[in-house]
């Protein structure tokens, strides 16, 4: 029916950007859970791998045939990657419980990250439903590094100034000593 359709439509793109990012990296991870449930992997899940319906629907296409394909947890790493593109655009900054969940989905550690795309999409729909996130949050060093790696015109100027702040330290102690 097309006026159901058209009143799911507004329903879902009439919400905050993050509640809606979430909601299609939640759909694509209940989706991933079925397919690693079945013995499958994607394989090659990038942004362009996906197609979202103008319903709301997050679709998955190009599921690689190779024989030597990554495992599992490459799946949800690529995932994290994708919910973190949702908010590349200037201006758009990722809420804190969703930015814990997509620094869980691709940490380094891989005892750190989540043990399948199931707990993933839980994650996700807590924070959906406006409840606390599981995921751990990323210490205060791993923030630092990860902001002067989005930004190394910043990181250039706040060790140019610590530096300068330093050596000046340095000069007045020797100085007045």
């Amino acid at each position: 029916d097309p006026e159901n359709r058209h009143l799911e439509d507004a329903a879902f793109w009439n919400r905050d950007f993050a509640m809606i990012a979430g909601d299609l990296v939640s759909q694509i991870a209940k989706t991933l859970d079925h397919v690693h449930r079945t013995g499958n992997v994607h394989g090659n899940l990038n942004p362009a791998n996906v197609f979202i319906t103008p319903f709301g629907r997050a679709l998955i296409f190009n599921f690689s045939l190779d024989s030597k394909l990554p495992s599992s947890r490459t799946d949800l790493v690529c995932l994290g990657r994708i919910l973190r593109s949702f908010f590349s655009l200037p201006g758009l900054n990722i809420p804190m419980p969703l930015d814990r969940v997509a620094f869980a989905a691709t940490a380094r550690n891989e005892a750190d990250r989540y043990h399948g795309a199931l707990p993933f999409s839980r994650d996700l729909d807590r924070f959906l439903n406006g409840e606390p996130v599981l995921a751990k949050h990323p210490g205060a060093l791993l923030r630092t590094l990860r902001l002067l790696r989005k930004r190394p015109s910043r990181a250039a100027a706040a060790f140019f100034l610590f530096s300068t702040l330093a050596g000046s330290a340095a000069l007045a102690w020797d100085y007045l000593a």
